[in-house]
């Protein structure tokens, strides 16, 4: 079949053959390694399943504590569910302070129990004892990390109904500049620039998280639907 392809595309039958000796070498070739790929995975010494470290199995092991009682009535959750999990990562967090990703899982399961209940208004004091270790985990680990999207992510949302909201700038650098294609992350800053009067930014940083949002609208249609988790994110940045 090969060098009847050949004699149809090239000009003589000397040129046809020489690129019939080479399209079949390479057949050749490609078979060979064919063979040794499968006689490899007969006779393979199965491989070692990835190792996981202890901070993960931790982890794991307390989002479990989240399963527990599947069909919960919410106004019992917080006691039955969302405080166990947040006790059982403060104590990982106690032992993996330098961890990133510790304190982000720590401070959002506190966040999530005070929800859009963090400070009172307009006085910005703290409504929880939650608020303070919030803060202290949140500022030690951005001092470490200060680029992580989920601690500046994090930070922005502490600040934003505090009375001091533009201790949360530099936490918005990073979110303008460092994930492009993360819609809600560049607009996040706005919900701190427009706290501080910064209207411009407010405009111009919704306008690129749209922007964005149209690269995932492309990619995956169905966000755009209004049964989308994703579809709150995007219409959030038109109202900013």
């Amino acid at each position: 079949a090969v060098w009847e392809d050949m004699v149809a595309l090239f000009p003589s039958q000397q040129v046809a053959q020489r690129h019939a000796r080479f399209a079949n070498d390479k057949i050749e070739a490609l078979r060979k390694i064919n063979r040794r790929k499968r006689t490899h995975e007969h006779t393979a010494t199965p491989s070692k399943p990835a190792i996981i470290t202890d901070v993960e199995t931790q982890i794991i092991l307390a989002i479990k504590t989240l399963t527990l009682h599947p069909g919960i009535d919410p106004d019992q959750a917080e006691q039955a569910v969302g405080r166990p999990y947040a006790d059982a990562l403060r104590a990982i967090y106690s032992n993996f302070k330098n961890d990133p990703e510790v304190a982000y899982f720590f401070v959002e399961s506190l966040m999530v129990l005070n929800a859009w209940s963090l400070y009172q208004y307009p006085t910005g004091e703290a409504l929880s004892t939650d608020v303070g270790e919030i803060r202290n985990v949140l500022e030690a680990a951005l001092k470490q990390h200060p680029d992580h999207a989920g601690l500046c992510h994090m930070y922005v949302h502490l600040c934003e109904m505090s009375s001091d909201p533009g201790k949360a700038l530099p936490a918005c650098d990073p979110l303008r500049d460092k994930f492009p294609d993360a819609g809600h992350l560049i607009h996040m800053p706005t919900h701190i620039d427009v706290l501080v009067g910064d209207y411009e930014s407010c405009v111009r940083w919704n306008y690129m998280a749209i922007i964005a949002d149209q690269k995932a609208l492309v990619a995956m249609p169905d966000t755009a639907h209004t049964v989308s988790f994703y579809f709150g994110y995007i219409v959030h940045n038109y109202h900013m």
